[in-house]
C-alpha cells in the first residue's frame, strides 16, 4: 500500500495496461506505457465551469481524465536498440474502457501524447 504524504503525493507501482509505440525525431523510438492504479480517479463527464462558459460561448459537458505521469527514462527495446519509455497512469476503469472501445482509446492516447509532448 502506498503511503500518501501531507501534500497528497505517493510513490506507487502501477499495473500493466497496454503500450503505445511511436517515434520522435529527437529521441527515436518511444514507448508510452498506459498503466493503471486505483489511486488515480476515474474519468467523468463534467460541465464546463461557468467562467469558461461565457469565455468560450458554450455550456457543453466534457470529459475529465485524471492521470499521473512518471519521469521519462532511457531503456533498450527487445532488439537492444535505445528507446525512451514513459509511464502514464490512469484509473483502472479508464484502461479497461480503452481495451473495449477503439474510439475512446484513441482519445485517451491523444491526451497522453499531448502530456508527453
Amino acid at each position: 500500500k502506498p503511503i500518501i504524504d501531507k501534500e497528497g503525493g505517493a510513490v506507487i507501482q502501477p499495473n500493466k495496461g497496454f503500450v503505445v509505440k511511436t517515434r520522435a525525431e529527437s529521441v527515436g523510438k518511444v514507448f508510452i506505457n498506459m498503466c493503471k492504479h486505483e489511486l488515480v480517479e476515474g474519468f467523468e463527464m463534467k460541465p464546463i465551469p461557468k467562467e469558461d462558459q461565457a469565455k468560450y460561448g458554450t455550456g457543453e459537458v466534457g470529459y475529465r481524465f485524471p492521470l499521473s505521469m512518471g519521469e521519462r527514462r532511457e531503456e533498450h527495446d527487445k532488439s537492444g536498440e535505445p528507446c525512451m519509455v514513459i509511464d502514464v497512469i490512469w484509473a483502472p476503469v479508464t484502461v479497461e474502457k480503452c481495451l473495449e472501445d477503439a474510439n475512446f482509446r484513441q482519445s485517451v492516447i491523444e491526451l497522453a501524447m499531448n502530456y508527453v509532448n
